[in-house]
């Protein structure tokens, strides 16, 4: 599981009890990934992260701050400023 820390988003999420869970490997400040229409949030009343799986990669994005909305909203976008279709760490 690669992890992204970003500006704007933060995500978590559950593993089964029988599910073996890697380390998450640090991403760095420039990495991007390229984001697919086979995407799946998982938010479960999160406030400040979230699981993002983007095709057969999955990501726990994360909020620099608090975000109580986010749980309560029914849609949302990644947007990554000058790189469209992309999300970045930063």
């Amino acid at each position: 599981m690669k992890s992204l820390t970003l500006s704007l988003l933060i995500a978590a999420a559950c593993l089964a009890p029988s599910a073996h869970a890697a380390e998450p490997a640090a991403a760095s400040a420039s990495e991007c990934i390229t984001l697919s229409t086979d995407q799946q949030v998982v938010r479960a009343g999160a406030e400040r992260d979230m699981l993002l799986r983007n095709a057969d990669q999955h990501y726990i994005v994360r909020f620099k701050d608090n975000c109580s909305s986010v749980a309560q909203s029914r849609t949302f976008s990644f947007v990554t400023p000058d790189r469209e279709g992309q999300l970045c760490g930063g």
